[in-house]
């Protein structure tokens, strides 16, 4: 079954990350193939969501050799009825000899949309067959049920439509922005308070999609989280979101993610990008990936 992508409402930003400005939830992991503890996503969210996919980070407790293949969980319902909505399956391998070392920022790991009513509490828990020391952090990434469209109409929509489903390929470059360098966006004040808007693109040349983000933080702290917004126009409105979940360690480290939808970018609009973390006032080097057509 195909399933269109939803488009960006001009003015409207439909992307939801729960949760939303706050860190990301540590899953209850379960050993030797056991089921892990749900843990709660959200109590209920005020609005019908989509659920697209989550955003998870893997790291160890403790010094450690993994190789394994684990599952998580989605799942809806009141404590102690939780059911499974969605599924996702990724791998732990590597030998790990510091505890807090990562094996997976902010990997993006999508299912089939998946309608979740306004005011059911979600929940979600991990489990994988090897020992103990296994620690999953992670954010869900969705769409208002209430903006959830068909794709893009307008400019360039039939040959983007028949790119999305594979029937196409893409018929300008994937490029980056800025190409051979970096934007510095700094997160705001007090904690999670979007930081100021950062010029990615004063005019964008061609139609493009943006896909994906890619952030280093030069810095170290015990926990870091960061949510990204991709804004359009002069006096940019959000139109696009994307998550980075937690790492617990005091290591510099880059993550690598995709947008929750991609955004299109139009001729002469500009793009921006802005941030907000756990921490405060923090310097990041990011890039953009674009697919660009002609």
């Amino acid at each position: 079954m195909t399933v269109p992508l939803p488009r960006h409402s001009p003015g409207q930003c439909g992307d939801l990350i729960v949760p939303s400005l706050a860190n990301a939830v540590a899953l209850g992991v379960g050993h030797a193939d056991a089921a892990g503890t749900w843990a709660q996503m959200t109590s209920g969210l005020g609005v019908g969501f989509v659920l697209m996919g989550v955003y998870a980070h893997v790291r160890v407790a403790a010094s450690a050799t993994f190789l394994d293949v684990a599952q998580l969980e989605v799942g809806i319902g009141t404590t102690g009825n939780e059911v499974p909505v969605a599924g996702f399956g990724f791998d732990i391998a590597g030998i790990f000899t510091t505890s807090g070392q990562g094996c997976g920022y902010g990997k993006p790991l999508r299912c089939a949309p998946v309608l979740i009513p306004a005011g059911t509490r979600i929940t979600a828990r991990v489990s994988h067959a090897a020992g103990t020391g296994l620690v999953v952090t992670a954010y869900l990434f969705g769409v208002d049920a209430a903006l959830w469209e068909l794709v893009c109409r307008g400019y360039g929509d039939r040959d983007a439509r028949r790119y999305r489903k594979g029937t196409l390929a893409a018929q300008g470059a994937t490029y980056f922005s800025p190409v051979r360098a970096r934007h510095t966006v700094t997160t705001g004040s007090p904690a999670w308070t979007p930081g100021a808007w950062v010029t990615a693109i004063a005019s964008v040349a061609k139609p493009a999609w943006v896909t994906a983000l890619h952030a280093l933080n030069k810095g170290t702290a015990s926990l870091q989280n960061f949510q990204f917004d991709i804004g359009i126009g002069a006096s940019p409105l959000a139109a696009g979101k994307c998550g980075l979940p937690s790492i617990q360690n005091s290591f510099l480290h880059a993550g690598s993610t995709e947008l929750v939808r991609p955004v299109l970018a139009l001729p002469g609009q500009q793009l921006s990008i802005r941030s907000a973390g756990n921490l405060t006032n923090r310097a990041l080097d990011v890039f953009l990936v674009m697919e660009e057509f002609d």
